[in-house]
This record gives structure tokens, sequence and C-alpha cells, in this order.
């Protein structure tokens, strides 16, 4: 599932300055095409590592 989340995240950036740059999904399609409960993970993971880099400040 970390890897899956790894390969999600986005990269700093965005595509024309407007539209964020995201990483690639698990399953095909789009976001609606994935399952709830790995969306949910992936936000977990997000906040876990937010926390973690509030810390290092």
């Amino acid at each position: 599932m970390v890897r899956y989340w790894r390969a999600y995240r986005p990269y700093p950036g965005r595509i024309a300055g407007i539209i964020p740059a995201t990483g690639h999904l698990p399953e095909s399609g789009g976001y609606g095409d994935q399952a709830a409960i790995m969306l949910d993970a992936f936000e977990i993971m997000s906040g876990a590592e937010a926390e973690l880099l509030a810390l290092e400040r």
C-alpha cells in the first residue's frame, strides 16, 4: 500500500501553472473509479506524513 501511495503522491508543481500535477492511480479509470478503502488509506498516510514533517520544523 505504501508503494501505491508513493506512486500516487503528486510531485510539486502545476501543469500550465493552473492544474495541480498528480501521480498514478492504482486502478484503471479516474479518481472515482478507485476503491474507497485505498483512497482512505492514501489520506491517512498523507496526514501521517504531514504530522512527521511538522515535527521536523
